[in-house]
C-alpha cells in the first residue's frame, strides 16, 4: 500500500513511486473492494477501498474505510462510522463496492468476518448483505439522498490541502 506503479499512456511507460516512511498507509490486505471518486473541480481523485484481510496480523479481517487521494498519494483513514449500527457492515471478506450517485460507495455481497485469532467466515443475519457509504462524510448511512454533489471529506483535505469549491462575488468599490 505504500508502492505504486504508474502507467503514462502518453509516454507508453511505467513509473514507480513510494510513499515516503512515515506516511500513514493501510496494513496491506487482499479480498477488498473499492470505488474512484472526483472532486467537482477535478483537482484530485479519491480511490475509496474498504473490507478485506489484512495480511499485517495473520489475516486478520478489516473493517476501516481509506481513500487514496491522487495526485498526491497520500492515504486518509476515513471515520467509518454508522448513522445506525445495523448499518454498519464490520468486517467483510470479498465485498463488492460501485459509485452510486455522486458520493456514495454501495457496498453489498461478501461475508461477514469474526476475529478471535483466526479468521472466521460468518453468515449475514436479516438480509444484512447491501451497505451505504457517504463518501463526503466517511460515514456509512441508511438514507440515499439523489442530486447531492460529492464533496472530498474533511480528513482528506486536511491532508493533502485545498478548500471546498464555493463562488466569491467580488464588487468595485
Amino acid at each position: 500500500m505504500r508502492e505504486f506503479n504508474i502507467y503514462s499512456t502518453k509516454q507508453s511507460r511505467w513509473y514507480s513511486y513510494v510513499a515516503p516512511e512515515g506516511r500513514n498507509v493501510p496494513d496491506p490486505r487482499t479480498n477488498l473492494c473499492h470505488t474512484i471518486v472526483s472532486a467537482q473541480d477535478s483537482s484530485s481523485h479519491q480511490i475509496i477501498i474498504y473490507g478485506g484481510i489484512s495480511e499485517a496480523e495473520v489475516y486478520k479481517p478489516d473493517s476501516t474505510v481509506w481513500a487514496l487521494s491522487i495526485p498526491s498519494f497520500d492515504w486518509v483513514q476515513l471515520a467509518g462510522n454508522a448513522t445506525d449500527s445495523t448499518r454498519n457492515p464490520g468486517s467483510r471478506y470479498w465485498p463488492i463496492c460501485a459509485l452510486v450517485g455522486n458520493k456514495y460507495m454501495l457496498s453489498w455481497g461478501g461475508q461477514p468476518t469474526s476475529w478471535d485469532g483466526l479468521s472466521r467466515l460468518g453468515c449475514d443475519e436479516g438480509w444484512r448483505v447491501t451497505f451505504l457509504f457517504d463518501i463526503s462524510k466517511g460515514l456509512w448511512v441508511d438514507q440515499f439522498q439523489p442530486g447531492q454533489e460529492y464533496l472530498v471529506p474533511d480528513e482528506v483535505v486536511q491532508i493533502i490541502g485545498g478548500t471546498y469549491m464555493f463562488t466569491v462575488t467580488l464588487s468595485r468599490i
